[in-house]
């Protein structure tokens, strides 16, 4: 099923079908996941026989690639899926290396028959599965990505799609510390409902006042996160710390007149090295969350903070880059794992990404597989929330609501701050749908 539906997807998205996702209900028979149960269920590729039965043993790491190469080599998938493995753990052909080192060798899990591509059928595209044994990633995020794609990332037509790593690596890394149900709490709203979050906009250049003022017009509201824009620096931590604390004042004006207490989701930047000490007197001063370009900074950067501010508060992932990583339908990664289990994995509690409906788009079944990543069962970590954005006006609501059902923060800007009526107008005007 898991090959089926890839392949059936990226033949429609490269015959440009802005519908590929309705396309493949039909053609497939699939459930939309508007059913919330759907997009907690586990990648079609966790269910194949082979795939289990390593995810039973707990040992390995498995990663789920694409490779496209001519038809006449289509024979020799499972070939270079084995290579493949070889040249990304040991990278010896000696025989009696590899049997010295086979506890530190990638297998083959799982090949699939390779399908032609309609469009140009003297190539074809197969699927495979990869375990690495978890000694060789240890506790490194950074190591993961090495491993799994590094070098391979430069070979050709091949995408890594995603990856599954066992409970004992999960609980090391520990994923999210408040998720889903976490941040639901932190602002008071009522299980299973969908969140608001609004966006600064303008943001840069503005005084801290003049965001403050923002931010309690929309806490008085009900708005129930608003965040700084991904493009807000701070030359120092005290220029940082004039706009928090401008903010947290207008925060506690709206709490002690109407009891709401959202959350306003901090942009954390400056020089890789002094990251930490900013998030730590930030988070001293009363932060309450943090908004992080995890691409710009990498993934372990991002666990590193999640792991060093003692998993104190909650980190909202930005995915500015992230078109650099996705771009392509035949090389890269998949919009699943640079939105979905990658940030999850790294302990993004929540994680913005490309809604299909907006000024930058995602095509529908891609944006519902980032969701599917985000909260699907994951070797016991916590499930994040999905940020569907950009571009994002209250008409689109019901649309969201029904293709991400309750578990989604919607995220409007402009849609809001810019709305007919003013900021306040803009905001009830999404309130009143949820």
């Amino acid at each position: 099923m898991a090959s089926n539906f890839v392949n059936a997807y990226v033949t429609l998205r490269r015959q440009n079908h802005k519908n590929c996702y309705e396309m493949l209900k039909n053609q497939l028979g699939l459930y939309s996941c508007m059913n919330i149960s759907l997009a907690t269920k586990p990648p079609e590729w966790h269910t194949l026989p082979a795939v289990q039965t390593a995810m039973n043993t707990g040992t390995h790491v498995l990663a789920y690639y694409q490779l496209e190469l001519p038809a006449e080599k289509a024979h020799q998938l499972p070939t270079m899926a084995s290579k493949i493995a070889n040249g990304q753990t040991i990278g010896t052909q000696n025989p009696d290396e590899i049997a010295r080192l086979s506890a530190y060798t990638a297998t083959v899990v799982w090949c699939s028959e390779p399908t032609p591509l309609p469009e140009t059928p003297e190539w074809v595209r197969g699927f495979f599965v990869l375990g690495f044994p978890v000694a060789i990633v240890q506790n490194d995020i950074g190591a993961l990505q090495t491993i799994l794609f590094g070098k391979i990332s430069m070979g050709g037509r091949i995408r890594w799609e995603d990856v599954w790593i066992p409970a004992v690596l999960a609980q090391r890394w520990q994923g999210a510390t408040f998720g889903v149900e976490g941040i639901r709490q932190l602002v008071q709203a009522k299980p299973h409902s969908p969140l608001l979050m609004a966006i600064f906009k303008p943001c840069l250049g503005e005084p801290p006042a003049t965001l403050a003022e923002s931010l309690y017009q929309q806490a008085i509201t009900g708005t129930h996160l608003v965040k700084d824009d991904e493009v807000l620096s701070d030359a120092s931590v005290d220029v940082g710390l004039g706009r928090l604390e401008a903010c947290l004042g207008a925060l506690a004006r709206a709490k002690a007149e109407t009891g709401n207490t959202p959350l306003y989701a901090f942009n954390l930047n400056g020089a890789a090295h002094e990251l930490l000490p900013r998030a730590e007197r930030y988070l001293a001063a009363g932060a309450t969350a943090f908004l992080f370009n995890y691409l710009a900074y990498g993934l372990p950067t991002l666990h590193m903070l999640a792991t060093q501010l003692s998993r104190k508060i909650p980190i909202i992932a930005h995915p500015a880059l992230g078109g650099a990583f996705y771009g392509s339908v035949s090389h890269g990664l998949s919009p699943a794992l640079v939105f979905g289990t990658l940030p999850r994995l790294a302990g993004a509690d929540a994680c913005l990404f490309p809604s299909p409906y907006g000024g930058v788009c995602l095509p529908k079944a891609e944006a519902l597989a980032v969701q599917r990543a985000q909260l699907c069962e994951h070797s016991g970590l916590k499930a994040i929330f999905p940020v569907p954005s950009a571009g994002i006006v209250a008409g689109m609501v019901p649309s969201i609501l029904a293709d991400f059902g309750n578990d989604v923060i919607i995220n409007a800007g402009t849609g809001i701050m810019e709305a007919e009526g003013g900021a306040v107008a803009g905001a009830n005007a999404f309130l009143s749908q949820l």
